[in-house]
């Protein structure tokens, strides 16, 4: 197994091979591992969405643009209403044209994060990466958000150094 980036923060374990185009992978945020139900993934879509991820993040993005919805929420509240944006039973439903979500929302990289929803949140002029794992809401110890600061670029790091890891692995 290698590590790229650290657990503690940001960080992806790539893992042994299943066959020629699977491979373990556990993706790490804040010591937590998001990804326990599925971490098999598929080399080629998997190469594909990271590579999405650290494209957008190198594009002027404006986590500031929104931030009047969240201005006086906790870190917990704050992902809480990002989640409910996507919920077509949220009175939040849909705000902005989704656009707010999709603004703040990170790392949809098929089923291997399909349980954690992630958000990349500006509080206190500080970037926080948050995650929680809404499907297990009803399972005691699961139903909290977790973030930790991080800054766009030591995300792109971390992708950048799995991406060159991954491709020489395919």
């Amino acid at each position: 197994m290698k590590i790229i980036g650290n657990k503690v923060t940001f960080g992806l374990e790539i893992g042994e091979q299943i066959n020629s185009s699977l491979r373990v992978v556990n993706i790490f945020i804040g010591g937590e591992n998001i990804c326990y139900e599925d971490n098999h993934v598929y080399l080629p879509q998997f190469i594909n969405s990271i590579s999405v991820t650290a494209e957008n993040l190198r594009k002027k993005i404006d986590y500031y643009k929104y931030i009047n919805y969240l201005k006086w929420m906790s870190l917990e509240e704050a992902h809480n209403f990002l989640l409910d944006t996507s919920n077509s039973e949220s009175p939040h439903y849909n705000l902005e044209n989704n656009k707010l979500y999709l603004c703040y929302s990170i790392f949809q990289w098929g089923p291997t994060t399909d349980d954690a929803s992630c958000f990349l949140i500006p509080m206190n002029d500080v970037l926080y990466l948050t995650y929680s794992f809404p499907s297990k809401a009803n399972i005691v110890g699961y139903n909290s958000v977790s973030g930790v600061a991080i800054t766009p670029y030591e995300i792109i790091h971390v992708i950048e150094n799995a991406l060159s890891e991954l491709k020489g692995l395919e």
